[in-house]
C-alpha cells in the first residue's frame, strides 16, 4: 500500500527522498489520476474596487464584463473634457478595435478649486462662479467653497448638490 508523507510518496509507508520518485509505480487502483475537486455549490464573491485589475473578467448580473484601460485623444474627447478626470469609470463604444464614442456618468464628482469667498447672508441663496478640478467653471450657491466635494450633471452642466 503506497502512503504520501510530507509529500514525498513511497511504497513501504516510509519517507523517501525526491530522487527515487522514479524508481515509483502509480497503483493500479489510480487509471486517470487524481480527479480535480469540484464544488456542487456556487460560489459568489464579494469584491471591492481595489480587488479588480485591468484584464479582469468579472461577471455582473449574469452577464460577462472584461476590465480595460484605454487612452483617449483630446480630439476624441470634445467638450466632455471638462467632466473627465483620470480613473472615472466610462462606458466605451467600440468598432474594428477602436474606441468611437463614450459617454460619461450622469453625475461626477469633482472638486472646487477656486471661487469667491461665500457671503455672510446665504439666505438670499445667490450664486457664484466656481472652477473645479478639471478646470470647468460651475455656477454654484454661495455656501459653496473651496476643497468642497459637488456633484454636477455631466449632461447640462449643472450644480446638484454638495458631495
Amino acid at each position: 500500500m503506497a502512503s504520501l508523507r510530507h509529500g514525498h510518496l513511497s511504497p513501504s509507508g516510509a519517507t523517501a527522498p525526491p530522487s527515487s520518485f522514479a524508481q515509483l509505480r502509480r497503483p493500479s487502483s489510480c487509471l486517470a489520476g487524481p480527479r480535480p475537486l469540484r464544488s456542487r455549490l456556487t460560489r459568489v464573491y464579494a469584491l471591492s474596487s481595489n480587488d479588480i485589475r485591468v484584464g479582469s473578467n468579472l461577471e455582473v448580473d449574469g452577464a460577462p464584463w472584461k476590465v480595460l484601460e484605454s487612452r483617449l485623444n483630446e480630439s476624441d474627447v470634445g467638450d466632455r473634457q471638462k467632466w473627465l478626470k483620470e480613473g472615472m469609470d466610462c462606458n466605451l463604444l467600440y468598432w474594428n478595435g477602436r474606441i468611437i464614442d463614450f459617454d460619461l456618468p450622469i453625475t461626477v464628482r469633482l472638486t472646487v478649486t477656486d471661487t469667491d469667498p461665500g457671503q455672510g447672508d446665504s439666505a438670499q441663496g445667490g450664486t457664484k462662479p466656481a472652477t473645479v478640478e478639471t478646470g470647468a467653471v460651475v455656477t454654484v450657491p454661495s455656501f459653496v467653497n473651496v476643497g468642497d466635494d459637488i456633484l454636477i450633471d455631466s449632461r447640462t452642466g449643472q450644480y446638484m448638490n454638495r458631495a
